[in-house]
């Protein structure tokens, strides 16, 4: 079977072919196959299932973990030893993402300017200078990906990355409850080495409870 990378380069010259011949109203016709040809696919934002992305906030340790449909998404900001009480924060988004349409909610801001293989944009914070932030779409075989718990109170959730099945994956999460009103921010510990289970699983304790355990499994967007 011939490889997408064999298969375009065809597709491009058929198109362009057929558009030379038919001079007239069929002509727009082959430009705009010729257009679809010249853009891969495999590259652009999912038309059917979910897919996902994780990567990091320029300068910082946060992480970001994106999972995306045509239908709907999830965006999870989750910060690091130095940032996760005031640097976490869920998006849950109704439609496919898109670099016109800001996501707010709370305090935070996040503006897309690339989707593909790659998604970039910015975050803002309470009105603070954007910061930028890039994340790849994890790669098949690898345990790179968005987990989550719901757990008593709260949610908690897990990005790990990974960029390659020989690299080692790395994990940081947070679990986010409220007591009283107010959303209190705990670190989420997976048992190490990160490994999901038969499950897809992944074991982990939250920071003010260790003897206590839960499962986060890879995020499901029609739970969310």
């Amino acid at each position: 079977m011939a490889s997408a990378n064999h298969i375009r380069p065809l597709c491009l010259r058929i198109a362009a072919a057929a558009a030379k011949r038919l001079r007239g109203q069929y002509a727009p016709l082959c430009l705009l196959a010729l257009n679809g040809c010249a853009n891969d696919p495999s590259g652009g934002m999912p038309t059917r299932g979910p897919q996902v992305w994780v990567g990091e906030v320029d300068g910082s340790d946060v992480a970001v973990g994106i999972v995306a449909s045509a239908e709907r998404s999830t965006l999870f900001f989750c910060g690091g030893d130095s940032s996760y009480p005031d640097h976490t924060h869920w998006f849950v988004h109704r439609g496919a993402l898109s670099e016109a349409t800001p996501l707010e909610d709370g305090g935070f801001r996040v503006t897309l300017s690339a989707l593909g293989q790659r998604i970039e944009g910015t975050l803002s914070i309470n009105g603070a200078d954007p910061a930028a932030f890039s994340a790849d779409r994890t790669l098949p075989g690898t345990f790179a990906g968005v987990y989550d718990a719901r757990v008593p109170g709260g949610h908690a959730g897990l990005i790990v990355r990974q960029p390659s099945r020989a690299a080692p994956a790395q994990a940081q999460g947070t679990c986010l409850t409220v007591i009283l009103g107010a959303t209190v921010v705990e670190q989420v510990n997976p048992v190490m080495p990160v490994m999901p289970g038969a499950d897809s699983g992944i074991a982990a304790t939250a920071g003010d409870a260790p003897s206590e355990m839960f499962t986060l499994r890879p995020l499901v967007l029609a739970e969310n």
